[in-house]
């Protein structure tokens, strides 16, 4: 996904696990992320060893949203194809994707935006929790749903992000979800601005108070 995130979002997205965080420690290293994605010889070898011969068809539902997506779907495409897939990109429109992949749980793979959700929790568990309403993947997985439950009422904040990283390399380790390009956002401002430090996670905007003009 590094190479896609250089190619087609101009170096101005990340990996992540495409779920809100309320700071930057909770995300998950590039050097943990990269233990588990781009290893095309393991992927080989797990089919080899599943007994697969001739290509595997597969259906990525992509959501119509813009040209980094269309391009991002592609690339996905010809790397599949070089381990032993037949990938088939469908285009579908917004309130589609919306509606049939967000919702409905209809695809194999899909390629779009994460739902518009502000909260940590408002993912973690309805999404990754094995009985969450949003859990598409149908996945189960007591140790994941441990890791879900505790972080949702701990009260010490070293805690729960030693917490969070543990859910992210649960969920990349076995292959439930991930967000190959978590698009940044840029900001610029006169030098005379102080105290800047913009944060619209969660909708927050306690940020504006501590603005002042120097001069």
């Amino acid at each position: 996904p590094w190479k896609a995130i250089e190619e087609h979002w101009g170096g101005f997205a990340f990996v992540s696990s495409g779920f809100p965080v309320t700071e930057p420690g909770w995300l998950m290293e590039e050097r943990e992320q990269r233990r588990f994605l781009n290893r095309p010889r393991d992927a080989k070898a797990l089919l080899q060893d599943a007994g697969f011969t001739a290509p595997i068809p597969v259906t990525i539902k992509l959501g119509d949203f813009g040209d980094e997506y269309l391009a991002t779907a592609h690339s996905i495409n010809i790397e599949l194809r070089t381990v032993g897939f037949a990938p088939e990109v469908e285009l579908v429109n917004r309130r589609t994707f919306g509606d049939d992949v967000w919702l409905g749980g209809n695809y194999q793979m899909f390629v779009g935006p994460s739902a518009p959700i502000s909260a940590p929790n408002g993912y973690l568990l309805p999404v990754l929790h094995s009985n969450g309403v949003w859990n598409t993947t149908g996945h189960a997985d007591n140790e994941l749903d441990v890791l879900l439950e505790a972080q949702a009422v701990s009260l010490d904040g070293a805690e729960r992000r030693q917490l969070i990283l543990k859910i992210q390399e649960r969920t990349l380790s076995q292959a439930y979800r991930f967000m190959p390009a978590a698009r940044t956002t840029l900001w610029t401002w006169n030098s005379k601005v102080r105290d800047f430090h913009p944060n619209f996670a969660g909708f927050e905007y306690i940020h504006w108070s501590r603005v002042w003009l120097d001069g």
